[in-house]
């Protein structure tokens, strides 16, 4: 077994990450996360509540929210949200919009069709929290309601079959037209 890592919660992601485990592999996985340090977090920021101002693009709610709820953020941490996050390339999102003509990757929801509004999000399949670039091949298009359940249910993405695990059901990406990177 061997990590990416030196700390939990960084070491197990990535293109294996996603298969199924027999009650020995459990195990050992068990035995050796027990000497990884844990990452320093206490309270995390609400997730939906951050992606959704970092989306916005409004440097000063981010700044505002980092401000007001400060407890349990490591000070690295809040270094990252701080000049890293917020500084995210929207012209990635306009290329996927474009690439997909607006729809969602996963169900196909159309609403530059429909409505004639753009209402699909891009979403790290390497959430940028936990590492992931923030690069066209690591961006998909989804409707709000799989971006949601998502970062709801902490789906891991399987490369393999191009498609987010959501405990014993999955659900793949139907339309791939640009690399993701594996």
């Amino acid at each position: 077994m061997e990590a990416q890592a030196k700390i939990l919660g960084r070491s197990f992601q990535g293109k294996a990450a996603v298969r199924a485990m027999d009650q020995p592999d459990h195990m050992r996985l068990i035995a050796y996360a027990a000497s990884l340090p844990l990452e320093r977090r206490a309270r995390l920021l609400p997730e939906e509540r951050l992606e959704a101002l970092l989306l916005s693009g409004d440097e000063s709610a981010v700044a505002e929210l980092l401000r007001d709820d400060p407890a349990g953020i490591g000070e690295q941490r809040r270094r990252y949200l701080m000049t890293a996050v917020p500084r995210r390339d929207r012209n990635l999102v306009e290329q996927l919009r474009e690439i997909y003509a607006g729809e969602c990757q996963i169900c196909g929801w159309a609403p530059r069709r429909h409505y004639g509004a753009e209402l699909c999000e891009a979403h790290h399949v390497r959430w940028l929290s936990r590492g992931g670039d923030d690069a066209l091949t690591n961006l998909i298009l989804i409707c709000p309601n799989h971006h949601r359940a998502i970062h709801r249910c902490d789906a891991p993405f399987d490369f393999g079959s191009n498609a987010f695990v959501f405990g014993t059901a999955s659900e793949g990406l139907l339309r791939v037209r640009h690399d993701l990177n594996a």
